[in-house]
């Protein structure tokens, strides 16, 4: 969509809204907006992240390229909002304003009502016809295949894209407010046998079982096929970019996790993952321990989003000092 097919999308939609697509001129007031609420968007604010630590190096080409999928919602001037979006990838965002002004009541789920994707949802809302005007067109020319943060405004998203999910899934959004002082780590007995270390790209074939758990349980949504070489693919970028731990025992690895976003002043864990026959043994309570105590020594705080059904990582985490702040939603489109 072109700088005119956006001015005419906005005289259209009303309100005063309109799309600029992110760029060296507008990058850093786009990140100083998204600093403010980056707790709730950080898979959007650790592209900002990477896209400016790129310019300030000078690679500008790589840096355009990370820019050339984010976008900025005005209104009447002002930021209303921003996403990431990529031809066949998940949508990311932040509109704050969205996160009070959508309410479907009781829940925060998006509706299964198909009629509700035919334009019955929202048509009262102030904001839903017009954002509809000026994003659908580009959600559908991008082929959107999901939607991915806070629950409220993703199911907005889902609505506006007109098409009802395959899947979806709510968490529990988690910031860790006051750090635990109890050292409830490995039995005695084991920690002879227990090797925790860091981990690198050279490690990913040792790692490719836990990731591949962790996709099979978490992450795909019911009737996928995991894939083993997008899995290493992924872990790979993941060993290169963020901060994984992993507990081996007998030279074999049992439990990881990481974190799978950074953002400016915030760091969020994800891929926490043990294998069966090892759980029970507080090996992700020391693996999330410590990615807690290294985010902490660079000066950021933790945040995490669990599944609003599992109680047994919730209770862990609630120990471990985390705070259910939000509620985040991941919804895949058929």
């Amino acid at each position: 969509m072109n700088e005119t097919d956006n001015l005419s999308a906005a005289k259209t939609a009303g309100l005063g809204f309109y799309l600029e697509n992110i760029n060296e001129r507008n990058i850093k007031n786009a990140a100083a907006f998204i600093k403010r609420y980056e707790k709730m968007a950080m898979g959007l604010s650790s592209q900002f992240v990477e896209a400016l630590t790129l310019l300030k190096k000078g690679r500008v080409i790589s840096a355009r390229r990370i820019m050339g999928n984010l976008y900025m919602v005005r209104q009447n001037e002002e930021i209303f909002g921003l996403f990431a979006l990529s031809t066949g990838g998940p949508l990311f965002h932040c509109f704050p304003s969205l996160w009070q002004a959508c309410n479907f009541g009781a829940g925060t789920s998006a509706p299964d009502n198909e009629d509700f994707y035919e334009n019955a949802g929202f048509s009262d809302e102030k904001y839903f016809l017009p954002l509809k005007k000026l994003l659908q067109p580009l959600f559908v020319q991008n082929q959107v295949y999901g939607m991915i943060g806070e629950a409220r405004s993703t199911a907005m998203f889902a609505a506006i894209f007109g098409r009802k999910p395959s899947c979806q899934r709510t968490y529990f959004f988690m910031e860790q407010l006051n750090s635990s002082d109890e050292n409830s780590f490995l039995d005695k007995k084991l920690q002879n046998a227990v090797q925790f270390c860091p981990c690198a790209p050279k490690d990913k074939e040792k790692l490719y079982l836990l990731q591949q758990g962790y996709e099979i349980e978490e992450v795909l949504p019911p009737g996928s096929e995991h894939d083993p070489e997008s899995c290493l693919k992924n872990l790979e970028i993941a060993l290169k970019k963020q901060q994984v731990f992993a507990i081996y025992i007998a030279g074999a690895a049992v439990a990881k996790t990481g974190t799978n976003a950074q953002g400016f002043n915030h760091c969020q864990i994800g891929g926490v993952y043990t294998l069966p026959l090892y759980r029970r043994n507080n090996y992700a309570w020391q693996l999330i321990s410590a990615i807690c105590r290294k985010t902490a020594a660079s000066g950021k705080s933790t945040s995490l989003f669990v599944k609003n059904i599992n109680v047994p990582a919730i209770e862990l985490y609630k120990k471990l000092g985390f705070t259910k702040i939000g509620e985040y939603q991941i919804i895949y489109i058929k």
